[in-house]
């Protein structure tokens, strides 16, 4: 004897999980049978992971299959149902899913704001990484209502320079442009050097004028063109990809 049925035809999913109870019911004399933790969706599969600040004050996106449920399905009842199809003999059970429960962690962190924006996409804002030596390589698990997927690695954008202003024979502002720079305010900037020399912080005044994106300093007096600018920005380095 076979019973079919149809398990999600919804663009939200139709769940995640394993270890469901199945249980069918003849209709004709009200009969149940039950079979415990015999039932799993298929477990979720990652095929990309996006890159974010190591500030974690960027959102991550996870793509791939078998998320389940969307975070905002509840109370819709067009998301994420479970169908059925007329059988004979058979009572068909209709019901809505509970939105999927899932976590995701970086280095043994866990991640904060996660949502399932649909069957193949997830988004949370991944921890901050910013008193790490190193942001790159380390371990990535996410759990997708209680099935494990662990083993991957995942690196955070660290910080990169993209032009650097140039400054008067007298000295001034430079404005150096990039990513990756961090909070507003100058407490995360702990060195600034142009053409292999540290400069005095108490002098250059460094700070990021605009999140992620912009910091300026002070330059001293000086002769020469496309010295190198290197920042180090908490734990991490621009490298000298900037000129100025």
């Amino acid at each position: 004897v076979e019973v079919r049925c149809l398990l999600g035809s919804s663009q939200d999913g139709s769940g995640a999980g394993a270890g469901y109870d199945v249980s069918v019911v003849r209709a004709s004399d009200n009969q149940a049978n039950t079979s415990a933790a015999i039932f799993s969706y298929l477990a979720p599969v990652i095929s990309f992971l996006s890159p974010a600040s190591f500030f974690g004050d960027e959102l991550v996106t996870v793509t791939g299959s078998n998320f389940g449920c969307t975070s905002d399905f509840a109370g819709n009842s067009s998301g994420c149902v479970l169908p059925v199809t007329a059988t004979p003999n058979i009572t068909a059970r209709r019901r809505l899913l509970a939105a999927t429960s899932a976590t995701a962690s970086i280095n043994g962190v866990a991640a904060t704001n996660l949502t399932v924006v649909s069957h193949s996409v997830i988004t949370f804002l991944p921890p901050d990484a910013s008193t790490l030596a190193s942001v790159l390589n380390l371990d990535f698990a996410i759990n997708v209502q209680g099935q494990l997927l662990a083993g991957r690695k995942y690196s955070y954008s660290t910080p990169t320079i993209l032009s650097v202003s140039e400054a008067s024979v007298f000295g001034g502002t430079v404005t150096v442009t990039g990513r990756n720079f961090g909070p507003v305010g100058s407490a995360n900037i702990l060195q600034v050097i142009v053409a292999q020399k540290i400069q005095d912080l108490s002098f250059a005044q460094p700070r990021v004028t605009v999140a992620g994106s912009e910091i300026e300093f002070k330059a001293p007096a000086g002769r020469g063109v496309n010295f190198d600018v290197t920042i180090q920005i908490a734990t991490q380095t621009t490298g000298s990809s900037g000129q100025g």
